[in-house]
């Protein structure tokens, strides 16, 4: 799924960095202005499938296979679950 940010970064949804919100959610990071989407439009499922892909994609990026964001990358802790770190 292609989102466009605000701030006019365009990219796949999962191409951002999933972080921890707080209150118990998690939501990505647009890699230009950093703002915080929590997919509340999304059902659980699929928001929880999205962070696992997101988080995946993170994973490799950091192991060098992908493009390196432009943004500083973050510690996911267990995105997979969407568990609280």
């Amino acid at each position: 799924m292609r989102e466009v940010c605000f701030c006019g970064w365009a990219g796949e949804v999962e191409d951002r960095r999933p972080i921890y919100g707080g209150d118990g959610e998690w939501g990505l990071v647009c890699p230009d202005c950093g703002r915080l989407d929590r997919l509340h439009y999304l059902r659980e499922e699929a928001r929880r499938r999205t962070l696992a892909e997101a988080a995946r994609r993170q994973g490799a990026r950091q192991a060098g296979s992908l493009t390196e964001p432009r943004a500083a990358p973050v510690s996911l802790g267990a995105v997979a679950g969407v568990a609280r770190p």
